[in-house]
């Protein structure tokens, strides 16, 4: 059909056919959603808790997806502590993101970025003296991740100090 003879006959015959097409279209992906079960995550997708145990709430401290690790922790996610000591709650901290790390199939060497949150940033100093050490002795000449350290008037849970990171799954 030469652009010359578009008519509304024409029009007409062309959307009849255009809309026959996304109604196939409309009609196969709602067959599709009903034979998915709903609320199923994609295969593959694990979530742990602070633990490195199966999440089985709405809330995860880690997920593992595609080959990588997106992990978040502070000190109060396995144990509360009223403690106003930045070492502790660095250590805790730490301790917590290696177990669900490792949970998620990486180690310390295999995080790659870190996004730190301090509730003040008076904790910097004594915050990285604590920090430093969990990044020593990498295998094959491995470094610490590369790291942006922002500072809160307050964290959730009563932290000083929680912890962003994504890992990659050793051998993915």
């Amino acid at each position: 059909m030469a652009a010359h003879d578009f008519s509304r006959r024409n029009f007409a015959q062309y959307w009849a056919a255009a809309g026959s097409g996304l109604a196939l279209a409309w009609t196969a992906l709602r067959r599709r959603a009903k034979a998915a079960p709903q609320n199923t995550p994609p295969p593959g997708l694990k979530r742990l808790n602070a633990k490195g145990e199966p999440a089985d709430g709405p809330i995860s401290s880690a997920v593992v997806f595609n080959g990588m690790i997106y992990a978040t922790c502070g000190a109060n996610d396995v144990e509360k502590t009223d403690s106003l000591d930045i070492a502790d709650h660095v250590t805790r901290t730490m301790n917590t993101l290696k177990r669900i790390v490792e949970a998620g199939g990486g180690d310390m060497g295999a995080i790659k970025i870190l996004t730190v949150h301090l509730a003040s940033l008076e904790y910097y100093g004594a915050m990285n003296r604590v920090y430093q050490p969990f990044f020593q002795g990498l295998p094959e000449g491995g470094r610490a991740p590369a790291r942006c350290t922002m500072a809160f008037g307050q964290l959730a849970n009563g932290n000083l100090f929680q912890i962003t990171c994504i890992a990659a799954v050793k051998g993915a």
